[in-house]
């Protein structure tokens, strides 16, 4: 009987004896997963730290349970050192993604750094400037049709007067009374002074004859009239130039901006294909060595944990307790990095109505509601600055 149970306990030990040996064997299995990027920030330290657990977890093949102090020592160590990688892989993840962000914050400032805030100013004015120059074309249409009709009075009352008179003094009969031989000098003076007495006498109807909308006589008026359409005329002109010169500096900046933001954007866009390309797979591969760290830990720490309670330490047992798919769906997510921002192309709309940059298009959508005034011929609107686009 006490043979049999001497027998059992040395088997028992044994048993234990071999169990650790295995289990020190899969960790050591388990551990050569794990993959550290040369590139990664963690890398040198991690993997100086990873040689260090490797050679201690070769220890414990020769261990035995219960453990003594010596060797729970070990075991703990080795978990505190699975910590402090873990602690550097997530050092690892904080910074890769603060690059991540950087360049994702950079896509949006394409947008942020050219803001439409200065472009609606122009836009403002530009229309301020249209308003006014329409306005001007408007009396300029007025002030010509003002210099038509006071000028048309004198027209009228020249064809009045010489239907009267000019038949009279020009006549032949007026030269032949003077002298049977109208080629005579005696007949071209009376000619002339019957001119003369004709242009004379229109002048002074005209001078004095007052005109019944100005109030003054028809030649002043005439006058008076046209060097004002003139003057209008000059003026419209010039706001002309000032708002078609504003159009096209605002026109130009509007698709020049959205020119800038898409080549901001295929820049920044481009950098970021590669920071992503080299950080998603050493994010991956990163998620899997937590697996396989936590998965080593669990391991360890149930070992320490049941070291001396009586608990089956057998593989079976702490394979039930430590389960890689629960490490992987709980827990290294949190060693991931992210790409999650948007990066979509910003909407940036350079439709400027109407085109400035062609001028039959512009001209007739800019002037049309001037054009399409009565007398509007009279102000030929013409386009004075050429829109030329951006490259």
């Amino acid at each position: 009987m006490m043979r049999g149970l001497i027998l059992g306990v040395c088997f028992t030990f044994a048993v234990a004896k071999f169990e650790l040996a295995s289990t020190s064997d899969h960790l050591l299995d388990t551990l050569n997963g794990v993959k550290f990027s040369d590139t990664s920030h963690a890398g040198g330290a991690a993997q100086v730290q990873q040689k260090l657990v490797m050679d201690l977890v070769k220890t414990m093949g020769s261990m035995k349970v219960p453990l003594d102090t010596d060797h729970v020592a070990i075991v703990t160590q080795v978990v505190g050192l699975l910590q402090q990688i873990l602690t550097e892989l997530m050092s690892e993840k904080t910074t890769d993604q603060g690059s991540l962000n950087a360049i994702e914050n950079e896509i949006q400032s394409c947008v942020d750094n050219m803001p439409l805030d200065n472009i609606n100013a122009d836009k403002a004015y530009v229309d301020a400037n249209e308003s006014s120059h329409q306005l001007c074309r408007e009396q300029e249409i007025d002030a010509f049709q003002a210099y038509s009709d006071h000028c048309l009075l004198v027209a009228d009352e020249l064809h009045t007067h010489q239907a009267e008179k000019a038949d009279r003094c020009l006549s032949h009969t007026t030269l032949s009374k003077h002298n049977t031989h109208p080629d005579t000098m005696s007949s071209w003076a009376a000619y002339f002074l019957g001119l003369h007495t004709w242009f004379y006498n229109m002048k002074d109807k005209l001078v004095t004859q007052v005109d019944p909308v100005s109030g003054k006589n028809m030649l002043q008026a005439c006058d008076d009239s046209q060097s004002a359409w003139t003057v209008k005329k000059s003026e419209c002109d010039d706001k002309q130039n000032v708002f078609e010169g504003h159009y096209c500096a605002w026109a130009t900046a509007i698709v020049q901006r959205c020119t800038n933001i898409d080549n901001c954007y295929n820049t920044q866009m481009a950098s970021h294909a590669t920071v992503v390309a080299a950080i998603n797979g050493t994010s991956q591969d990163r998620v899997n060595t937590v697996v396989l760290i936590k998965y080593v830990q669990c391991v360890l720490q149930y070992l320490l944990d049941h070291n001396t309670d009586g608990a089956d330490l057998s593989p079976a047992s702490w394979k039930s307790a430590c389960n890689t798919t629960y490490f992987e769906e709980n827990e290294a997510g949190a060693f991931a990095n992210t790409f999650d921002q948007d990066t979509t192309r910003p909407v940036c709309d350079s439709t400027v109505s109407p085109n400035p940059f062609d001028h039959a298009t512009w001209h007739d959508a800019i002037y049309a509601p001037i054009t399409s005034l009565p007398n509007s011929g009279n102000a030929p609107i013409e386009l004075t600055i050429s829109c030329v686009a951006p490259p």
